[in-house]
């Protein structure tokens, strides 16, 4: 960490480009080492005293792990599920970190590791695959046994320099009752956590779904109005079609045109009426 801020200060901090590029070096220097020191107090007992207030998608879990691991450029996240985390948020963050750090480094230096997500019931499973060589079958069988949280190793069993990673995977299985196993694949090792389903949020209740559309315009789903008949019915038809009626028709009609038109200010003159100055005045004259 003194070797990381050293050469941030030799980098300068004239540009402001710069000092945003050193302050997140630094920044991710300072989560690795917290989650080292993590780790210890894990292995020796105690568990982290961070909490999250509010439920945490998944796929932002994975993430914050991500960024608590040296190569964090090498993970490549398939996708984000729909789903939060409500409880242990914290230690859930610190399992797929250790994880993902053991990936990336059973991995060749430019080989990508990838996660993905998958349900089984109401529970959500992390997978993690690197690309590595594999592991023998004894090796295997320690590590399954090491992240199983039963018989969790202290400090001094784990040697004068420990791997602490999947130990504190196993401690927090113990604790939290996750289940992790790790199956060899045609390369390298595939590595399953799996969240029980009540540390996941509920989901709030869903709307009544909408009635399914037809195929064609939005207006189809809609109720239709009832067709009004297109036929005048038989006892009305005498009412509306006698000379009389459309003479009445005719005049109110005729009525109305004139109505409105005075109403707007009448600008062309209908068809038969008088113009200003011609038949009018000629009637005046005359009386």
């Amino acid at each position: 960490m003194q070797a990381e801020i050293e050469s941030l200060v030799e980098a300068g901090f004239g540009d402001a480009d710069a000092q945003l590029e050193a302050c997140e070096r630094l920044s991710h220097v300072v989560a690795q080492q917290a989650r080292r020191a993590q780790s210890l107090t894990v292995v020796c007992g105690e568990w982290p005293g961070q909490e999250w207030s509010k439920p945490v998608a998944l796929g932002d879990v994975v993430r914050a792990a991500t960024g608590r691991i040296a190569a964090f450029e090498r993970v490549r996240i398939a996708s984000y599920p729909e789903v939060q985390v409500e409880l242990h948020v914290e230690a859930l963050i610190h399992l797929v970190a250790e994880l993902l750090a053991n990936a990336v480094q059973a991995s060749p230096p430019r080989e990508p590791v990838r996660v993905e997500f998958d349900r089984v019931g109401a529970s959500w499973v992390v997978l993690i695959e690197d690309r590595g060589t594999g592991l023998h079958e004894e090796d295997l069988a320690r590590a399954r046994a090491l992240v199983s949280g039963v018989g969790i190793p202290t400090l001094a069993e784990l040697g004068n320099a420990p791997h602490l990673g999947l130990a504190v995977v196993g401690a927090f299985v113990q604790r939290h009752h996750y289940r992790v196993l790790l199956q060899p694949v045609t390369r390298g090792v595939r590595a399953s956590v799996e969240i029980p389903a009540a540390h996941l949020a509920q989901s709030p209740p869903a709307c009544a779904a909408a009635p399914a559309r037809r195929s064609g315009t939005a207006d189809e789903a809609l109720p239709q109005k009832p067709e009004l008949p297109r036929r005048v019915p038989r006892q009305f038809e005498n009412r509306f079609t006698s000379p009389r009626a459309e003479a009445a028709a005719s005049s109110a009609t005729a009525s109305g045109v004139d109505f409105f038109a005075d109403a707007l200010g009448r600008t062309d003159p209908s068809p038969g009426a008088s113009e200003p100055g011609t038949a009018a005045d000629e009637s005046r004259g005359e009386q």
